[in-house]
């Protein structure tokens, strides 16, 4: 039986390249449920990813964890892009403004699964994006932390298949 969920509410951004962007607001319980998967998912995750991702990632604190310093790691990943594209003949920047909606429950829960994750979080991340599936909120939701660290399972094929390349992925 899927978790009840509450609906997702939006708010925009202005977005730095023009427009808006609309983000995700969760209710209290389902911001808690959410933090706490990506948590879990991102604790096993972790050791797993490549050093070329630079951001949305966890920090190992005396008492479990917390979302590394966007700030810090987008600084990073700056400075990271301009000496690979200082050695590169050719250099690809991609924006996949799709793909957070395209991440389906069965995409996700096999991506936890695969990812090392316990198959009770790969069940209740699958059954939080059918809750706002039928809603109308199809997809990660785009905004809270937690959704970064389940993209990043998500795209660990892309890893995978990058493997021997020079290249860098941030997800935000």
């Amino acid at each position: 039986m899927p978790v009840r969920t509450d609906p997702i509410t939006s708010y925009q951004i202005p977005n730095r390249s023009g427009g808006v962007r609309v983000m995700a607001a969760l209710s209290e319980r389902d911001t808690r449920r959410w933090h706490d998967l990506a948590g879990r998912v991102g604790s096993v995750l972790e050791g797993r990813l490549p050093g070329t991702v630079l951001a949305d990632r966890l920090t190992a604190v005396p008492i479990g964890w917390r979302f590394r310093p966007v700030r810090a790691a987008f600084d990073e990943a700056r400075a990271a892009c301009i000496r690979l594209a200082q050695g590169a003949g050719v250099l690809v920047h991609a924006d996949v403004a799709s793909f957070y909606p395209s991440v389906t429950p069965a995409v996700l829960a096999s991506a936890v699964t695969e990812a090392g994750g316990d198959p009770a979080d790969a069940r209740l991340g699958a059954d939080l994006l059918e809750g706002w599936g039928s809603e109308g909120y199809l997809g990660l939701p785009i905004g809270p932390p937690g959704s970064a660290i389940l993209a990043n399972a998500v795209l660990r094929p892309v890893d995978r298949a990058m493997d021997g390349r020079p290249f860098l992925r941030w997800v935000d």
